[in-house]
């Protein structure tokens, strides 16, 4: 098998009684709309607005009865969906959210980018071993391709495989936290960052580029890319809750509005199904509920480049049982046996 180095890159519903809104998870790779069956309250004007968000045939597999049935995998990547010209595609954070048979409990599991694995494309057709984020830009220049790449990638390596794909343009979400005014995030330490200066550890609420600077930040913590993935999974669920905390799951009018800014944002493959359809269906997921977690893997220097490795025994052992519990529907107990693999949120110090 070629060796390359990612620095050698290629060109390129069930009815409620009352009416209850859900969350709209939205961040660096982490996106689903869940609006709950109170949008039909509102009728069909709102149904079609979340309907007009993008869909792509990305993976190729669509649902022709249009239902949404559980378990569900679905990757999440923040990416550049509008490259300037010559320059690669990139993804800069990939997650899988898992969804249990039931639709009501959701957890987040981060892939590291610099993750070390086998790519089956390389730009060429050919097989290399790469980091995990290069299958994306040798995909091509177009979002969807470098996508099912990517796709493709976990499934080879993890055998997990995938029920749709949400990518987001994580640096536009700015506009979302501008229409916010801001957003409230929890630094566990003082942060020295590259683009924003210096912020300081606790709970404060930051400006739109500040709060971009945080969540880009990769340098400034003890243990690199694994801090950022904890500060941009808490970036979600702050985001979720700045959206409750203003009205925008309970106010037809100003979700109508959130759902034009999140939607110049994304492209989704939901199989063929309805946007709609996913958000009456997964109305039960509770934010607060979510869980990250942290692959068992290690940073590690090999020839010169710095990857993240998973090591082989107890941590491979462990590697190997979270993704069979992805595909198995057992997560939540795995988690359970595995408490040392979540990621804290730092504004629920207390939880258990």
């Amino acid at each position: 098998m070629a060796e390359r180095t990612s620095g050698r890159l290629a060109k390129y519903a069930r009815p409620r009684k009352a009416p209850l809104w859900s969350k709209i998870v939205l961040g660096l790779g982490c996106v689903l709309l869940v609006l709950s069956g109170g949008a039909i309250a509102f009728g069909k004007t709102l149904l079609n607005k979340i309907d007009s968000i993008q869909q792509e045939d990305i993976l190729g597999n669509k649902d022709a009865d249009g239902e949404v049935d559980g378990p569900l995998n679905l990757l999440m990547v923040g990416a550049d969906l509008r490259p300037k010209s010559g320059e690669p595609a990139r993804a800069d954070t990939i997650m899988i959210l898992h969804i249990d048979k039931d639709l009501e409990q959701a957890n987040i599991v981060s892939i590291p980018r610099d993750l070390r694995v086998e790519i089956p494309d390389c730009g060429d057709g050919q097989p290399c071993t790469d980091k995990i984020n290069a299958s994306y830009t040798y995909g091509g220049s177009k979002p969807k391709d470098g996508a099912a790449n990517l796709a493709k990638t976990i499934t080879n390596n993890f055998g997990v495989e995938f029920d749709g794909v949400a990518l987001v343009n994580f640096e536009g979400f700015l506009d979302v936290v501008k229409e916010f005014g801001g957003i409230d995030l929890c630094l566990p330490h003082d942060l020295d960052t590259k683009h924003g200066g210096v912020y300081k550890k606790g709970c404060q609420r930051y400006k739109p580029d500040d709060a971009l600077a945080i969540v880009r930040e990769r340098y400034a913590w003890p243990d690199g890319d694994y801090g950022r993935q904890r500060m941009q999974q808490h970036f979600v669920k702050q985001l979720l809750k700045e959206a409750d905390k203003q009205g925008y799951v309970s106010n037809p009018t100003k979700v109508g509005g959130l759902i034009d800014q999140v939607g110049k944002q994304l492209i989704l493959d939901l199989g063929g199904i309805k946007t709609s359809n996913y958000a009456i269906a997964l109305r039960g997921i509770k934010a607060g509920d979510m869980e990250s977690v942290k692959l068992p893997s290690e940073s590690q220097t090999i020839d010169g480049i710095s990857y993240v490795v998973i090591q082989e025994g107890q941590q491979k052992q462990d590697a190997d049982s979270l993704f069979d519990a992805i595909k198995d529907d057992t997560l939540s107990q795995w988690l359970k046996d595995h408490p040392d693999y979540l990621n804290k949120d730092p504004s629920e110090k207390d939880k258990k």
